[in-house]
Protein backbone atom coordinates (compact mmCIF):
# COMPACT_ATOMS: atom_id res chain seq x y z
CA UNK A 1 0.00 0.00 0.00
CA UNK A 2 2.96 2.57 1.29
CA UNK A 3 4.61 1.61 -2.34
CA UNK A 4 1.45 2.39 -4.43
CA UNK A 5 0.79 5.16 -2.72
CA UNK A 6 4.14 6.56 -3.66
CA UNK A 7 4.11 5.98 -7.02
CA UNK A 8 0.97 7.95 -7.61
CA UNK A 9 3.60 11.41 -6.43
CA UNK A 10 3.51 13.16 -9.88
CA UNK A 11 6.68 14.56 -8.75
CA UNK A 12 8.79 11.55 -9.47
CA UNK A 13 9.19 10.35 -13.13
CA UNK A 14 7.05 8.12 -14.61
CA UNK A 15 9.39 5.34 -14.73
CA UNK A 16 10.11 5.44 -10.77
CA UNK A 17 6.29 5.54 -10.33
CA UNK A 18 6.22 2.15 -12.03
CA UNK A 19 8.70 0.93 -10.89
CA UNK A 20 7.15 1.54 -7.64
CA UNK A 21 3.87 -0.20 -8.52
CA UNK A 22 5.45 -3.16 -9.77
CA UNK A 23 7.31 -3.21 -6.71
CA UNK A 24 4.18 -2.90 -4.75
CA UNK A 25 2.94 -6.00 -7.18
CA UNK A 26 5.98 -8.01 -6.66
CA UNK A 27 6.22 -7.96 -2.90
CA UNK A 28 2.40 -9.40 -2.30
CA UNK A 29 2.85 -11.91 -4.33
CA UNK A 30 6.10 -12.96 -3.03
CA UNK A 31 4.09 -12.41 0.38
CA UNK A 32 1.63 -14.83 -1.21
CA UNK A 33 3.94 -17.31 -2.31
CA UNK A 34 5.85 -17.78 1.15
CA UNK A 35 2.77 -19.79 2.27
CA UNK A 36 2.37 -22.10 -0.76
CA UNK A 37 2.70 -25.64 1.36
CA UNK A 38 2.97 -24.32 4.42
CA UNK A 39 2.18 -26.54 7.56
CA UNK A 40 0.94 -24.86 10.83
CA UNK A 41 3.77 -26.31 12.65
CA UNK A 42 2.11 -27.57 16.18
CA UNK A 43 4.52 -27.25 18.51
CA UNK A 44 5.06 -23.78 19.79
CA UNK A 45 2.76 -23.14 22.95
CA UNK A 46 0.11 -21.80 23.12
CA UNK A 47 -0.44 -18.07 23.70
CA UNK A 48 -0.55 -16.80 27.24
CA UNK A 49 -2.67 -14.43 27.44
CA UNK A 50 -3.29 -10.36 26.33
CA UNK A 51 -0.96 -8.94 29.01
CA UNK A 52 2.29 -11.31 28.61
CA UNK A 53 1.73 -10.64 24.82
CA UNK A 54 1.43 -6.68 25.34
CA UNK A 55 4.69 -6.99 27.50
CA UNK A 56 6.28 -8.77 24.53
CA UNK A 57 5.24 -6.19 22.32
CA UNK A 58 6.49 -3.24 23.89
CA UNK A 59 10.06 -5.25 24.36
CA UNK A 60 9.83 -6.27 20.46
CA UNK A 61 9.63 -2.48 19.55
CA UNK A 62 12.37 -1.48 22.12
CA UNK A 63 14.63 -4.70 20.37
CA UNK A 64 14.83 -2.32 17.56
CA UNK A 65 17.39 -0.78 19.06
CA UNK A 66 19.41 -3.86 19.17
CA UNK A 67 20.34 -6.40 21.72
CA UNK A 68 22.65 -4.02 23.65
CA UNK A 69 19.61 -2.88 25.46
CA UNK A 70 18.69 -6.36 27.07
CA UNK A 71 19.21 -5.52 30.97
CA UNK A 72 17.59 -2.16 30.44
CA UNK A 73 13.97 -2.77 28.68
CA UNK A 74 12.13 -0.42 30.98
CA UNK A 75 14.09 2.91 29.85
CA UNK A 76 14.15 1.37 26.24
CA UNK A 77 10.87 0.97 26.35
CA UNK A 78 10.22 4.51 27.53
CA UNK A 79 12.35 6.30 25.06
CA UNK A 80 11.14 3.91 22.19
CA UNK A 81 7.19 4.71 22.83
CA UNK A 82 8.07 8.61 23.40
CA UNK A 83 9.29 8.25 19.80
CA UNK A 84 6.24 6.71 18.13
CA UNK A 85 4.40 9.31 19.89
CA UNK A 86 5.73 11.84 18.43
CA UNK A 87 6.51 10.31 14.96
CA UNK A 88 2.78 9.80 15.35
CA UNK A 89 1.93 13.67 15.97
CA UNK A 90 4.41 14.78 13.31
CA UNK A 91 2.78 12.49 10.59
CA UNK A 92 -1.04 13.88 11.70
CA UNK A 93 -0.17 17.41 12.09
CA UNK A 94 1.83 16.48 8.08
CA UNK A 95 -1.01 14.62 7.00
CA UNK A 96 -3.88 17.33 8.65
CA UNK A 97 -1.69 20.34 6.91
CA UNK A 98 -1.16 18.84 3.38
CA UNK A 99 -4.49 17.96 2.94
CA UNK A 100 -5.90 21.45 3.21
CA UNK A 101 -3.93 22.94 0.67
CA UNK A 102 -3.62 19.92 -1.70
CA UNK A 103 -6.08 20.84 -3.68
CA UNK A 104 -4.36 24.05 -5.66
CA UNK A 105 -0.46 23.31 -4.28
CA UNK A 106 1.32 20.25 -6.35
CA UNK A 107 3.70 20.52 -3.68
CA UNK A 108 1.42 19.99 -0.94
CA UNK A 109 -0.12 17.17 -2.46
CA UNK A 110 2.99 15.35 -2.94
CA UNK A 111 4.05 16.19 0.48
CA UNK A 112 0.68 14.90 1.68
CA UNK A 113 1.19 11.47 -0.35
CA UNK A 114 4.41 10.71 1.16
CA UNK A 115 2.65 11.39 4.81
CA UNK A 116 0.24 8.94 3.84
CA UNK A 117 2.36 6.51 2.41
CA UNK A 118 4.87 6.59 5.50
CA UNK A 119 1.77 6.50 7.60
CA UNK A 120 1.56 2.90 6.07
CA UNK A 121 4.75 1.92 6.67
CA UNK A 122 4.42 2.37 10.24
CA UNK A 123 1.57 1.09 10.67
CA UNK A 124 2.77 -2.13 8.93
CA UNK A 125 6.01 -2.19 10.67
CA UNK A 126 3.94 -1.99 14.20
CA UNK A 127 1.84 -4.53 13.17
CA UNK A 128 5.17 -6.77 12.59
CA UNK A 129 5.87 -6.29 16.29
CA UNK A 130 2.01 -7.13 17.29
CA UNK A 131 2.25 -10.48 15.42
CA UNK A 132 5.63 -11.06 16.98
CA UNK A 133 4.32 -10.39 20.54
CA UNK A 134 1.15 -12.89 19.41
CA UNK A 135 3.08 -15.20 18.16
CA UNK A 136 6.54 -15.16 20.70
CA UNK A 137 4.78 -14.59 24.02
CA UNK A 138 4.65 -18.70 24.31
CA UNK A 139 8.15 -19.14 24.13
CA UNK A 140 9.51 -16.42 26.22
CA UNK A 141 9.30 -18.21 29.65
CA UNK A 142 12.23 -20.66 28.18
CA UNK A 143 13.35 -18.81 25.31
CA UNK A 144 13.69 -15.65 26.09
CA UNK A 145 14.23 -12.76 23.93
CA UNK A 146 16.64 -13.68 20.93
CA UNK A 147 18.86 -10.53 19.71
CA UNK A 148 17.66 -11.86 16.32
CA UNK A 149 14.34 -10.66 16.69
CA UNK A 150 15.84 -7.40 16.54
CA UNK A 151 15.69 -7.24 12.59
CA UNK A 152 11.84 -7.35 12.63
CA UNK A 153 11.43 -4.42 14.39
CA UNK A 154 14.47 -1.91 13.41
CA UNK A 155 11.74 -0.99 10.40
CA UNK A 156 10.15 0.90 13.31
CA UNK A 157 13.18 2.97 14.07
CA UNK A 158 14.42 3.91 11.21
CA UNK A 159 10.42 4.99 9.51
CA UNK A 160 10.47 7.23 12.67
CA UNK A 161 13.74 8.68 11.88
CA UNK A 162 12.35 9.20 8.34
CA UNK A 163 9.17 10.54 9.27
CA UNK A 164 11.05 13.34 11.81
CA UNK A 165 13.18 13.79 9.25
CA UNK A 166 10.56 14.85 6.30
CA UNK A 167 8.17 16.22 8.20
CA UNK A 168 8.45 17.69 11.74
CA UNK A 169 9.61 21.00 12.40
CA UNK A 170 13.50 22.02 12.34
CA UNK A 171 13.79 22.34 15.53
CA UNK A 172 12.29 19.11 16.46
CA UNK A 173 13.89 17.61 13.44
CA UNK A 174 17.52 18.37 14.79
CA UNK A 175 16.99 17.37 18.15
CA UNK A 176 15.17 14.29 18.10
CA UNK A 177 17.18 12.26 15.15
CA UNK A 178 20.19 14.11 16.96
CA UNK A 179 19.43 12.28 20.02
CA UNK A 180 18.49 9.05 18.11
CA UNK A 181 22.23 9.27 16.52
CA UNK A 182 23.67 9.62 19.46
CA UNK A 183 21.87 6.24 21.12
CA UNK A 184 22.80 4.55 17.92
CA UNK A 185 26.46 5.18 18.22
CA UNK A 186 26.38 4.46 21.94
CA UNK A 187 25.25 1.07 21.37
CA UNK A 188 26.80 0.34 18.12
CA UNK A 189 29.85 -1.35 20.27
CA UNK A 190 27.43 -3.09 22.37
CA UNK A 191 25.55 -4.42 19.74
CA UNK A 192 28.78 -5.64 18.19
CA UNK A 193 29.81 -7.55 20.58
CA UNK A 194 26.40 -9.04 21.19
CA UNK A 195 26.88 -10.08 17.30
CA UNK A 196 30.16 -11.37 17.81
CA UNK A 197 29.38 -13.46 20.60
CA UNK A 198 26.75 -15.08 18.56
CA UNK A 199 28.73 -16.03 15.81
CA UNK A 200 31.37 -17.45 18.55
CA UNK A 201 28.40 -19.74 20.16
CA UNK A 202 26.78 -20.31 16.38
CA UNK A 203 29.87 -21.57 14.98
CA UNK A 204 30.70 -23.96 17.78
CA UNK A 205 27.35 -25.62 17.13
CA UNK A 206 28.15 -25.79 13.34
CA UNK A 207 31.95 -27.43 14.27
CA UNK A 208 30.54 -30.09 15.99
CA UNK A 209 28.10 -31.78 13.53
CA UNK A 210 30.62 -30.83 10.80
CA UNK A 211 33.49 -32.95 12.61
CA UNK A 212 30.27 -35.92 12.19
CA UNK A 213 29.79 -35.29 8.64
CA UNK A 214 33.71 -35.53 7.50
CA UNK A 215 34.07 -38.61 10.09
CA UNK A 216 31.38 -40.45 8.10
CA UNK A 217 28.69 -40.94 10.52
CA UNK A 218 25.80 -42.27 9.51
CA UNK A 219 22.77 -40.40 9.00
CA UNK A 220 21.12 -42.22 12.10
CA UNK A 221 23.99 -41.40 14.31
CA UNK A 222 24.12 -37.91 13.20
CA UNK A 223 20.42 -37.45 14.21
CA UNK A 224 20.38 -39.17 17.13
CA UNK A 225 23.98 -37.08 18.44
CA UNK A 226 22.49 -33.72 17.35
CA UNK A 227 18.65 -33.69 17.02
CA UNK A 228 18.40 -32.96 20.64
CA UNK A 229 19.87 -29.68 20.53
CA UNK A 230 18.99 -28.99 16.36
CA UNK A 231 15.56 -29.97 16.39
CA UNK A 232 14.26 -31.36 19.16
CA UNK A 233 10.44 -32.01 17.92
CA UNK A 234 11.33 -34.13 14.75
CA UNK A 235 14.25 -37.12 14.97
CA UNK A 236 12.35 -37.67 11.52
CA UNK A 237 12.05 -34.17 10.13
CA UNK A 238 15.83 -33.30 10.82
CA UNK A 239 16.48 -37.03 8.70
CA UNK A 240 14.15 -36.32 6.18
CA UNK A 241 16.64 -33.20 5.66
CA UNK A 242 19.51 -34.64 5.51
CA UNK A 243 18.44 -36.88 2.66
CA UNK A 244 16.75 -34.13 0.58
CA UNK A 245 20.46 -32.10 0.90
CA UNK A 246 22.04 -35.16 -1.06
CA UNK A 247 22.17 -35.63 -4.33
CA UNK A 248 21.17 -39.34 -3.97
CA UNK A 249 19.79 -41.70 -1.43
CA UNK A 250 22.34 -42.71 1.29
CA UNK A 251 23.34 -43.26 5.29
CA UNK A 252 26.58 -41.92 5.50
CA UNK A 253 28.55 -39.17 4.66
CA UNK A 254 32.19 -39.11 2.91
CA UNK A 255 32.95 -36.02 1.51
CA UNK A 256 34.25 -33.22 3.56
CA UNK A 257 31.84 -30.76 1.70
CA UNK A 258 28.42 -30.67 2.12
CA UNK A 259 25.95 -31.14 -1.28
CA UNK A 260 24.21 -27.98 -1.91
CA UNK A 261 20.75 -27.72 -0.07
CA UNK A 262 17.29 -28.45 -2.52
CA UNK A 263 14.75 -25.83 -2.12
CA UNK A 264 12.01 -27.95 -1.23
CA UNK A 265 13.59 -28.42 2.71
CA UNK A 266 12.30 -27.55 5.27
CA UNK A 267 13.43 -23.51 6.47
CA UNK A 268 13.94 -22.24 9.53
CA UNK A 269 12.57 -18.36 10.45
CA UNK A 270 14.76 -18.34 13.17
CA UNK A 271 17.79 -18.20 11.02
CA UNK A 272 19.55 -20.38 13.06
CA UNK A 273 20.19 -23.64 10.43
CA UNK A 274 23.69 -25.00 10.47
CA UNK A 275 26.33 -22.98 8.30
CA UNK A 276 27.84 -25.96 7.15
CA UNK A 277 26.60 -26.15 3.27
CA UNK A 278 22.63 -25.62 4.66
CA UNK A 279 23.38 -29.61 4.90
CA UNK A 280 20.25 -29.65 7.56
CA UNK A 281 16.81 -28.56 7.73
CA UNK A 282 16.18 -26.34 10.33
CA UNK A 283 17.93 -25.86 13.70
CA UNK A 284 16.92 -25.18 17.17
CA UNK A 285 18.48 -25.23 20.48
CA UNK A 286 16.68 -26.26 23.62
CA UNK A 287 18.77 -26.14 26.62
CA UNK A 288 21.89 -24.28 25.21
CA UNK A 289 22.20 -20.19 27.11
CA UNK A 290 23.10 -17.58 25.12
CA UNK A 291 23.32 -13.56 26.74
CA UNK A 292 21.19 -15.06 29.86
CA UNK A 293 18.50 -16.66 28.05
CA UNK A 294 17.80 -20.46 26.70
CA UNK A 295 17.56 -20.09 22.85
CA UNK A 296 15.53 -22.02 21.11
CA UNK A 297 13.67 -21.73 17.64
CA UNK A 298 10.17 -23.06 15.73
CA UNK A 299 10.46 -24.24 12.39
CA UNK A 300 8.28 -23.33 9.47
CA UNK A 301 7.60 -26.56 6.54
CA UNK A 302 7.11 -25.55 3.16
Amino acid sequence: MALLLLGRDRRISRVSRRVLRIGAVAAAFLTGLYFVHWIRPTWPPPNPGLLPSLRTFARALALSWGPAIKGWWSISIVVTFVLLIVTAVVLYRATRQNSITSIVDNDAAGLLLRAQTMTCFMVGSVAVAVAFAFGRTGWVATAGYPGRYALTTTPVLLGSYLCIDLFAPAATRWRVTGVMVAIAVVLFPVNMARGREWNAWYMSRASAVMTDIDSGRSVDEVVSRHAPQLLPWSDEQMRQGIEIASPRPRTTFRSPRCPNQSRRTARNDSDESSPIGSCFCPSSVRGSHHDGAVVTSEAKTV
